[in-house]
């Protein structure tokens, strides 16, 4: 059964990628690549931070609507809502970044949204997170397209594998949903586990990969 498989991604001593894991290195598209920039986040709002310019907007997507929030032509966070322009969605994703200065653009978005679903152009992400979430997150980067693994697996690979629920609380505020794939970390039981943009996002996203060739 599909979700009883499980695979976890290895490091080597380094923390480098091992040479199985540079085969499926950004592999989160089924095909392209993501361009991955990580900027570790200060413990507390900063000027720097009300520098920024991040503009968003909604756009649809194979799994309902999605948010899409870009500085700096690198895309910093990605949402699902069963809602139209759900202004809790748009809250949740601003709340991550409380001093920046956003600009509504739904063309910008539905360009993206094209992008990132129907081509398989590269993908520039930027990540803005603490050390411990880059961490999980650039681990989540390297979960094969249709691949699952567990939580506990992913606590495994960066090193500390009591972690599991520091593991899972980062993994559940991944700012860029389906392009850094947390909706393919499930219960070691088989279980879906959680998903912070509503559970049948998670099924959906994890159904449609296992049908892709």
């Amino acid at each position: 059964m599909f979700l009883s498989e499980m695979q976890s991604i290895n490091f080597d001593n380094g923390g480098n990628l091992s040479p199985i894991s540079k085969k499926v290195r950004n592999s989160c598209l089924s095909s392209g690549k993501l361009i991955l920039k990580c900027e570790p986040k200060k413990k507390t709002p900063s000027f720097e931070e009300s520098l920024w310019k991040i503009h968003y907007g909604w756009s649809e997507s194979p799994f309902g609507n999605v948010l899409i929030f870009k500085k700096e032509g690198s895309i910093v966070g990605l949402a699902f809502s069963d809602i139209a322009k759900n202004p809790k969605t748009e809250r949740d994703m601003k709340n991550r970044w409380p001093l920046a200065n956003f600009c509504s653009n739904d063309s910008m978005a539905e360009k993206l949204s094209k992008k990132i679903f129907e081509t398989t152009d590269n993908i520039r992400i930027m990540l803005i997170g603490s050390d411990f979430e880059l961490k999980v997150w650039k681990a989540l980067a390297q979960i094969p397209f249709s691949n699952i693994t567990s939580y506990s697996a992913v606590a495994i690979t960066i090193g500390n594998a009591r972690a599991v629920r520091a593991v899972a609380k980062a993994i559940g505020k991944n700012p860029v949903a389906w392009l850094i794939p947390c909706h393919r970390v499930i219960q070691k039981t088989g279980g879906l586990g959680g998903y912070h943009w509503g559970i049948s996002f998670k099924k959906d996203m994890i159904i449609h990969e296992s049908h892709k060739p």
